[in-house]
Formats: structure tokens, sequence, C-alpha cells
């Protein structure tokens, strides 16, 4: 099946009102967390539990088959994930259907399961954790709990979650923690009937939420430096075999080369994406956003649901075709059945921008962010499009979208309002080049690279010097000082980027077998 924008959008709206999660319980528990259970007293009803025993990790199988539906059945088998930007593996004995699976977010069900909650798994790499001191933290721009203090995150859960069983395990050879949760009575509401008690979000696009009256098993997966895995499953008490099944799943699950979320939190400010040949773009409040949704990139508030801004860049046709220029989009458009209504025009770091209004009655993929027709993009109900006709880079659409029909006109309005500040703001910026490398740069602890055209300095850390070969957007380590071929922290091939003097390290090959990859996820800030 093709990805679709509003696919993701209508299942963030889901999610929210009927709450995509998990859940469960353990044998081997722990003393409920201090402040849950009124005077440390054990709940009245227990979860059913399930045998404690020591599992052996498992292995990740690159050569495994991809779940590349964003829904559809699932056969018993051994899958490989790709949508949480971790690669990992997970095998099931027994039919599972795909509900989502896409935007950092992978949800499996039974085939007969009626909705969320109802025997079903569901993964997550969250951008924000919810803030248990500010519960309503959904409703204001705030970065939530840091997500790599999960241990923390757990023991300062509100009064409305009483979190049980909880228990170090690991989980594909990576520490974790299991837990059982429930929403009490003392939980606040954030939404319609919807508590503010969430297992972690990649919001506006996916959001895991407990619901009153599920029982849920929870398992934190502490993956280092990079953001953690959340697993959630849920059920009630007449489905409790299923904690069996889920159990029996996260114990198969291997991990490929960990990789940080392509969705982020990113403070008010300038910041640049790696759009139309790189962008730049200033915000005047905090945000998420998306940075690599099939070639094109998401932003979105920290306080939104079903509303972002997007940037596509040279789209083309649903059949895969480019689209040249304005004028053909909006032809093409008008041919699809897409009603257009052009406003006043802009411009866009001095080049003529069109502003259309666009809209759809019906779902309906318009546009391929890529020549790849599976990775499509539909109109929401009601949008604002600015479309530059760059003279040399091509056609640069940014949209702004209220994917809810039943959405309000203040809704609408603040979405086009941030898209307008965005627009007004962007810049064109030039592309780097590996001389962009040279010079030196601080990271943590002490660690300073010196870089030159040739070769590395590096101080407070492993080593004194490496070499290196550089291009615009790779930096590939090609000789090492001391007696090993492949010393921990120093060998492969990375993807770099420098966006307001922060030079970024991103792991793309590894010749050695994983003891190279700790660079992974490095940032070091230039030195003044």
């Amino acid at each position: 099946m093709t990805k679709s924008t509003l696919r993701a959008a209508l299942l963030a709206l889901v999610m929210l009102l009927v709450a995509a999660c998990g859940g469960g319980s353990s044998s081997n528990a722990d003393t409920p967390s201090e402040g849950n259970t009124a005077d440390g007293e054990a709940p009245e009803e227990q979860a059913p539990t399930l045998e404690d025993t020591e599992q052996p990790s498992a292995e990740f199988v690159a050569a495994a088959s991809l779940i590349d539906q964003e829904s559809g059945p699932l056969e018993p088998g051994t899958w490989r994930v790709d949508t949480l930007d971790t690669p990992f593996t997970l095998s099931t004995t027994e039919d599972l259907f795909v509900f989502a699976n896409d935007n950092s977010f992978l949800a499996l069900a039974t085939p007969t399961s009626t909705g969320p909650g109802d025997r079903d798994l569901s993964f997550i790499r969250p951008a924000r954790l919810p803030d248990p001191f500010n519960p309503e933290y959904n409703l204001v721009p705030t970065r939530g709990w840091d997500v790599q203090d999960l241990d923390g995150w757990l023991d300062a859960m509100p009064a409305g979650v009483d979190v049980n069983n909880r228990t170090d395990i690991t989980v594909g050879g990576f520490p974790a923690i299991r837990f059982d949760a429930i929403v009490n009575d003392d939980a606040q509401d954030c939404f319609p009937n919807q508590p503010c008690a969430t297992f972690g979000d990649v919001a506006p696009w996916n959001v895991i939420i407990a619901e009153p009256n599920i029982e849920y098993r929870a398992w934190l997966v502490d993956l280092g430096e990079v953001e953690p895995l959340v697993i959630v499953t849920g059920f009630d008490a007449a489905d409790s075999e299923w904690l069996d099944v889920a159990g029996e799943i996260v114990n198969t699950i291997g991990f490929g080369d960990l990789g940080p979320n392509s969705i982020r939190v990113a403070e008010a400010g300038t910041f640049e994406l790696d759009v139309h040949d790189g962008i730049a773009l200033t915000s005047d409040v905090p945000f998420v956003f998306n940075s690599d949704w099939g070639g094109s990139s998401a932003l979105a508030q920290l306080s939104w649901r079903v509303r972002d801004v997007q940037f596509l860049t040279r789209p083309n046709g649903i059949d895969g075709n480019p689209i040249a220029n304005s004028d053909n989009l909006i032809t093409y458009l008008e041919e699809q059945g897409f009603p257009v209504t052009e406003l006043d025009g802009t411009t866009v770091d001095g080049v003529e921008t069109r502003v259309l209004e666009v809209g759809a009655d019906r779902f309906l993929d318009a546009l391929s962010r890529t020549s790849d027709t599976s990775v499509n993009f539909a109109p929401s109900p009601r949008a604002r499009w600015w479309v530059t006709d760059h003279p040399d880079r091509g056609l640069l659409v940014t949209t702004a979208e209220l994917w809810d029909s039943t959405g309000s006109e203040e809704q609408f309005e603040e979405v086009v309002a941030w898209g307008e500040l965005l627009v007004s703001s962007l810049e064109f910026v030039e592309e780097s080049t590996a001389e962009d490398l040279i010079g030196t740069w601080e990271g943590p602890s002490g660690l300073t690279w010196a870089i030159g055209p040739a070769t590395i300095e590096i101080t407070g850390g492993a080593v004194d010097s490496v070499s290196y070969l550089a291009t615009a957007d790779t930096l590939q380590w090609t000789d090492i000082s001391g007696p090993r071929a492949c010393p921990p922290n120093q060998t492969g091939t990375y993807e770099w980027e420098v966006v307001d003097d922060v030079l970024s390290l991103t792991l793309v090959s590894d010749p050695c077998g994983g003891r190279g990859s700790n660079l992974n996820g490095r940032t070091l800030e230039r030195a003044s």
C-alpha cells in the first residue's frame, strides 16, 4: 500500500481519540513505585502474571523480510522493521495485523482486534516523554521529560498513573525496564474523555495514550546515546493470554545499527533543514520536526495535533512524473479534482512565490514526494500552499495543513500564521563542502577535534590523530594510530552536517562489525 501524510495524520487523530497502547504485568514483581499507590499498598487487583526467565539476546536478522506496508496482514515468521530509524527484527508464530507502520511508530495486533488496547503491541521512538510535573504538557510548548532518563521518569510518575511490577531486564542485548501501568481516577483529562497519561509521542503524527480501564505492560529499552524504544501492549482480563504472545515477540527482538530519530524536538530560533538542497528557517516557538519524510520534511508546534507545516521538494505526480513548475502544478491539481484558489503572491528569499488554498473533500493521494510512488502526499481538507519556482533548484511546495475536517477556523489560522512566519524567514543555503569541516571542534568532557585538510588530531579522546577522506556529506576514517585495525569509537563512514556551528555524525557504514559505531550520533560544537 502507499504511504501518505493524510493516513498518518488520520492515524494520529485516531490515536488521540481512542489511544493506541499496550499493557501487562509480571510475576517477578518489584515494589510499586513510591507515590503510585496509597501508603505503599499493592493494588486490589493484579494483572495476570507471566513467568520471568532469562532470555538469550536475540540477533538482528539483516536478511529478514521487511514490513513495508502501512496496514495489512502479517504472516508468522521473522520480520525487519525500518520505520523507527534504528532497524530491528522480531519474530511471531501467530498471524498478526499491521495497524500502523510510519513516522517512528509501529502497531501490530491480532487479526480479530477491535481497536487500540485490544491485544495490540505498539512500538515508538519518542521525541518526548510526558513531564510528570506538568501533566498537561501536550497543551503547552514544553519539551516534557528527558527521553533518556527512563528511571527518573518512572520515579516521578504522577498520581494519575499506577506503575507496578517494575523489573530490570534486557531486550535485544540492551538494558530495559518492564513495568505494568493503569490509569486511575486521579488522572486529568487533556482531551475529551482522554487522560494526559501517555507513554511518549512523536507529535503531532503519533502518540501512545494510556486509557482508563485497560491494563498495560510496557518495555522501555535504553539504546544509549540515541532515543529509546518504547514498547506497549494492552489487554483486558478476558484477553490476558495475549501477554504471553506479546512477551514472546519482545523476546525475539534484535537490533541493527543504532541511529537517532529523524523526528526530534528543537528550540525556538534559526535552524537548517536538508530540504531542497538546504534551507534555513526561523521559528518563534519550540517545535518538533521530521527530517526524513520521504525526501521532504514536516514541522509542528509542540502543542499541536492534526496540524503541521510541510516542505515538499521537487514533487512528482502520482504517476511519478516530475512537475516542472507552479503552472504545471496548478493544472495538475485541478485535473485531479482538487479545488485550487490562488491568493496574492509573495517572495521567498527573493524568489517569486505563488500562494494557493488547496483542499480535498475525500481521501486521495495527489503528489508523490519522490519518484518512488509509494511515498505519497494527500492534501488535507483545508490547506495553504506556498509554491516557489526556484530558478536553479526547481519547485518547492510549502504547505500549512489542518488534517481534521472538523477543526476550527482558529486552528487553521494558527497553522497558516506559523507557516507564513516560516516562509518569510526561509533562505536557500549553499550546499556544504568538505572544507566546512576544517577547524577546531569541542565535545563533552574536554574532547577536542582539530580538523585539518588531511588529518584530525583528537585530544581528550581515544587517539591522538586519524587520517580521513571527506566529501560534501560523508566522512570516512582511513587510518588510525594505535595497534588495532578497528579500535572502538573510530572506524566507519559517517554522514555529516554542520548546522549552527554544530557538527553531527551519523554512521552509514561500519567495516568492523559494530566495533566502530560509537561515534554514531556524536555532536561537536565549533570552538570560538
